[in-house]
């Protein structure tokens, strides 16, 4: 998902990813996949090319009732 607010020139980029049990020990494992996946996949390219420069990326991971946030 990709968020752009011109009037102060920021765009968001949010990943959104389940934990894997079986590969992922731990909430924060899965924020980073999230994060690898933003990276990989080059999502900022869209923004950069809208002119927006302050970009920040968020990875929310979530495992039943608990979510952990990070920014990358």
């Amino acid at each position: 998902m990709i968020i752009v607010c011109s009037q102060f020139n920021i765009g968001i980029i949010i990943e959104f990813k389940t934990r894997r049990p079986k590969e992922e020990p731990n909430l924060a494992r899965t924020a980073q996949r999230a994060l690898d996946q933003i990276e990989e996949k080059k999502y900022e390219v869209e923004l950069r090319d809208r002119g927006v420069t302050n970009i920040k990326k968020l990875a929310i991971a979530f495992d039943k009732k608990e979510a952990l946030v990070v920014e990358g």
